[in-house]
């Protein structure tokens, strides 16, 4: 929020016809995505990391190969399932999704009187959606 035009510079839409410099922008680009992976794998690896009681497990699979790449790749030894890692992308999309609503004020100027309290309550949803219900703590 203190930063929005650089935010729109990782984030927003890319302007037509222009290749930003992947040595440049790849980096920042991917930092948040790369804590958050690291966030799910440790989660799951002590154990902390379960689906909250009575949310379905996806009806349609992802190609096995997707996942696969995503295990195999980077520098971490992923052993996530495919439901976790569903998951995962899931809150990824959300929590960007929510983000950018509120740094690029899609919600309209009088749509919510404390947009950071809304931030807060999706991040408890989302949490719960990832498996951390009872154990989040942010603030």
């Amino acid at each position: 929020m203190a930063e929005p035009a650089c935010y729109g510079l990782l984030f927003g839409s890319p302007v037509p016809g222009y290749q930003a410099p992947a040595e440049q922008t790849t980096g920042p680009g991917t930092r948040v995505i790369g804590q958050l992976v690291r966030i799910f794998q440790c989660a799951h690896q002590a154990g902390k990391l379960s689906p909250q009681k009575g949310l379905a497990e996806p009806s349609r699979a992802v190609p096995s190969g997707d996942f696969a790449a995503i295990r195999g790749g980077g520098e971490l030894s992923l052993t996530l399932d495919d439901a976790a890692l569903t998951r995962g992308v899931l809150v990824w999309a959300a929590l960007f999704g929510a983000v950018n609503f509120e740094v690029f004020g899609q919600y309209g100027e009088e749509t919510f009187g404390n947009p950071a309290a809304l931030f807060d309550a999706q991040l408890d949803i989302l949490a719960q959606i990832a498996g951390f219900a009872g154990q989040w703590q942010h603030g």
